[in-house]
């Protein structure tokens, strides 16, 4: 626990001191720590990361694995260095693909949307795009961290509100009034305490359900996004899928059905850009404290949720 402290605090203070220091000299005071850090990183994380690249992408060689992982670890660097070491957080430039997805949701009668991404590529970029559009009431939900003054340092360095829990969204939801709210959420992240049995990347893990729960509660559309780096500039692609059902399945399996959907279309952005997700030395896989499941521990596959849809329609 005094080691998580210590990380945070040092976060911190690294936040304080490049805010105050041009960007060409936090290069040259945190370029060599970044080194030094991928180094350690990488000694004690790549038989680990390979092993989750390998069971989510079969078929590959070994240098091809080692050269995904050394690339996703060299952006995971690039991203944190250049967030940190960017004085101010005014709009950049980037290219968006299905924009439209996004202007519907301002001219629609919906209270707003839940955007849905991944940490991949410059995903914080996200949180900036829709800060800029003032005609939306930007939230964000994220897992609590265990030092309480990493609460107040995330609000004030992505600008948006925070909430750890639903029950923030929900309220922001049932409030809604002129401006359109849209939830970002990340979604690929352990759940704290309880998590619905899903199927991820090839493996069965638990991921937590709020996303599509709050959607079905509101009849809001899904949209997922992601933020890729490409030749040092943040392309950002928008779509919203499908979460609906046959209407004969219960809530349960509804959200299920839902969650399922959501993780499917994440996974096929990972798979498709392995080398921009920065997840890799995450144990998604192991088991969750709590279950939302009582009856069963391990939920089927998706494919039996989707074969199980199809024969009730």
């Amino acid at each position: 626990m005094a080691r998580l402290y210590l990380r945070y605090h040092i976060a911190i203070c690294a936040h304080a001191l490049t805010k105050r220091c041009s960007q060409k000299l936090n290069r040259l005071l945190l370029s060599p720590i970044g080194r030094l850090a991928r180094k350690n990183f990488l000694k004690r994380k790549l038989e680990f990361m390979v092993f989750n690249l390998q069971e989510a992408i079969p078929g590959k060689n070994n240098f091809e694995y080692d050269r995904i992982i050394r690339r996703s670890v060299d952006l995971m660097w690039e991203i944190l260095l250049r967030n940190l070491s960017r004085r101010s957080r005014k709009a950049k430039p980037r290219k968006i693909t299905n924009e439209s997805a996004i202007d519907s949701i301002v001219s629609g009668t919906s209270r707003g949307a839940i955007v849905v991404t991944s940490h991949m590529g410059d995903w914080e970029d996200l949180i900036q795009y829709f800060k800029e559009r003032s005609e939306l009431d930007t939230c964000n939900l994220y897992r609590k961290p265990k030092c309480e003054k990493m609460v107040g340092f995330l609000r004030k360095f992505r600008g948006v509100d925070q909430y750890c829990s639903g029950y923030g969204l929900i309220k922001r939801f049932s409030n809604a009034n002129r401006r359109k709210v849209i939830a970002l959420i990340g979604i690929d992240q352990k759940p704290l305490n309880k998590g619905i049995p899903i199927n991820f990347l090839n493996r069965p893990t638990q991921i937590s359900p709020i996303s599509v729960q709050i959607a079905l509660r509101f009849k809001l559309p899904i949209i997922i996004a992601k933020a890729l780096v490409k030749n040092g500039q943040t392309e950002i692609w928008f779509r919203e899928i499908d979460i609906s059902n046959s209407g004969k399945l219960t809530k349960e399996d509804a959200e299920r059905y839902a969650l399922q959907r959501v993780m499917d279309e994440v996974a096929q952005d990972i798979v498709e850009n392995p080398d921009q997700w920065l997840m890799w030395s995450h144990n998604f896989w192991k088991p969750a404290q709590k279950v939302i499941d009582s009856k069963e521990h391990v939920y089927p596959l998706h494919d039996e949720l989707f074969t199980k849809k199809e024969n009730i329609a």
